[in-house]
């Protein structure tokens, strides 16, 4: 799955990132287009906000809430926390959002350094909503 094709397509100006997600800032394309708050309280999220909301389309915006390699992964209740937290950080997106992509891919087999890194799942769950 490749993230910023992902956001060109949909056109996501607002991005909420949890579980072991932190590392969106190492794509150039992230770093140089998006601003990043860290939110302290669960699921942990980083918010990753477009710089320069004003080149999007009215008809085109949208938000993307991504998780990958942790056991808060899949959780319902951490989506609607991770995507109340874009609500809270931007006063350009109500709660009238529908679901327009879906991915999911849970895997039981652990990664190599299960015992060493994050939860040593092998998973990524995102969902990307139209505004």
């Amino acid at each position: 799955m490749n993230v910023p094709e992902l956001i060109e397509k949909y056109s996501v100006n607002e991005i909420a990132a949890y579980g072991y997600t932190n590392n969106l800032n190492f794509y150039p394309e992230i770093n140089s287009n998006f601003h990043t708050v860290w939110v302290n309280q669960h699921p942990f999220s980083h918010i990753f906000l477009k710089k320069d909301i004003a080149e999007t389309p009215i008809s085109k915006k949208s938000f993307m809430i991504i998780c990958s390699n942790s056991n808060l992964c899949g959780v319902p209740a951490n989506e609607i926390l991770a995507t109340n937290e874009i609500l809270l950080k931007t006063n350009t997106l109500d709660s009238n959002y529908e679901l327009i992509f879906e991915h999911s891919s849970d895997s039981n087999i652990t990664n190599g350094f299960s015992n060493f890194a994050g939860s040593g799942k092998r998973r990524i769950f995102v969902k990307i909503f139209s505004y």
